[in-house]
């Protein structure tokens, strides 16, 4: 039961984040990136995790960071090769 809610808790904070990230409030949306990335790692969810990095890597991109995006990039793409995705 606590798996569950750790999982609903992380993937209502990626969708909150989403949605802040479109209205231009990317600190906001980082933060719950971030948070949504460490609730995804407690449950060793590799798919969560690969969207998650994702999304930090649009929000990189977006704000100009480009080398941590493509981190983001190149983590989400290892994450989905481990798991079988790719």
């Amino acid at each position: 039961m606590a798996q569950g809610r750790e999982r609903l808790i992380g993937r209502s904070a990626f969708a909150l984040a989403g949605v802040l990230h479109r209205l231009g409030r990317a600190d906001e949306a980082r933060e719950l990136y971030e948070q949504s990335l460490g609730r995804a790692d407690r449950r060793r969810s590799g798919f969560d995790a690969a969207r998650v990095h994702d999304a930090l890597a649009e929000l990189d991109a977006g704000d100009g960071h480009l080398a941590e995006a493509e981190e983001h990039r190149m983590a989400a793409r290892a994450l989905r090769q481990r798991n079988g995705l790719i």
